[in-house]
């Protein structure tokens, strides 16, 4: 399905994953990982409670943007500033 997008309309699309938690499909990183290669742009609604310094600077996978369900915006704010304190590592 992936490629046949990009044959039918290239990499300019944007995949938005959603529904349910995507975090907790267990091939959801080997998803994301052959996305990442077809060279399409992501991103995801999460309720952020599995969001971790380390799936948000994964080379393989970067998503480009991350949307906090409303239940999620509470962890996603502790998502994020762990993600700042974690970024100086990264860098």
């Amino acid at each position: 399905m992936i490629r046949d997008i990009k044959e039918n309309f290239g990499t300019q699309v944007f995949i938005a994953v959603t529904g349910g938690e995507p975090l907790l499909y267990d091939k959801f990183f080997e998803l994301m990982e052959f996305v990442h290669d077809e060279e399409f742009r992501w991103g995801m609604t999460s309720n952020a409670t599995l969001i971790t310094p380390e799936l948000l600077f994964r080379p393989d996978v970067k998503p480009v943007k991350i949307v906090p369900m409303k239940n999620g915006a509470r962890a996603m704010r502790f998502t994020v500033g762990i993600m700042k304190k974690m970024s100086r590592e990264y860098v």
